[in-house]
């Protein structure tokens, strides 16, 4: 099945009464309603509280309501799933500077500029000079507390 077969299937269930801003509102809550449950589903399995068969089938039930919602968002929004793809796609190739192994993104780099360093140094200096002043300035009057003055 293709996204223009998904989506011609999926409109069919749409009977949301709402339109415009407030159907999208209402569209992209229940994206996030959907995606929560996947979270908790998730986290169900990393506590060992299902199986993991009844996980992979309710994970795909949820992904599937994920799906019905972003579909419904994109139509109310005027755009394809196909074309949502298609720039997804671009959006990676353009991300990923190779791709040399024979599994999705194995021996894949990050251009240059999209990599986050592997060693960083902080160096941090005080900017606070004490003074002698015990409190007797405008300054360390200003910051009751403080035994230090700002200037």
């Amino acid at each position: 099945m293709n996204f223009q077969d998904y989506e011609d299937e999926a409109a069919k269930s749409d009977c949301i009464p709402l339109t415009g801003r407030e159907k999208l509102q209402f569209l992209v809550l229940g994206l996030n309603e959907e995606a929560g449950e996947i979270s908790r589903i998730v986290k169900k399995l990393i506590r060992d509280d299902i199986v993991e068969e009844t996980f992979l089938e309710d994970v795909k039930h949820k992904i599937g309501d994920v799906l019905w919602y972003l579909c419904a968002i994109a139509r109310n929004s005027n755009i394809t799933m196909s074309d949502v793809a298609e720039r997804n796609l671009e959006f990676l190739t353009d991300r990923w500077l190779t791709n040399t192994g024979d599994t999705p993104l194995a021996g894949c780099r990050l251009k240059f500029y999209k990599t986050i360093p592997r060693n960083i140094i902080f160096k941090i200096y005080s900017t606070i000079k004490q003074w002698n002043c015990e409190g007797q300035c405008v300054r360390c009057q200003w910051a009751a507390g403080r035994r230090y003055c700002r200037r």
